[in-house]
């Protein structure tokens, strides 16, 4: 069965919450209360390899500097 690409309610509040988010402090604070300081390093480890992605470094450097799978990297290449 193919998955529906539709957000559920609850997606749709947490990208409304932020988008309400107004500084970095702020911005801190929120994610720190909703993952674990190991799911922000892998939250963040996301964003770093689709910025490398945007700049049309390699699969192999994003890899090396991630610590990512090729699976992941190729999920995140999507995008």
């Amino acid at each position: 069965m193919k998955k529906s690409k539709r957000l559920s309610p609850a997606s749709t509040s947490l990208f409304q919450a932020i988008l309400q988010i107004k500084n970095l402090p702020e911005a801190r604070k929120f994610f720190r209360d909703l993952l674990s300081q190991q799911e922000i390093i892998e939250f963040s480890n996301r964003w770093k390899a689709a910025q490398m992605l945007d700049k049309k470094i390699s699969f192999e450097k994003i890899q090396a500097a991630t610590g990512m799978s090729p699976n992941t990297v190729a999920r995140i290449n999507k995008w």
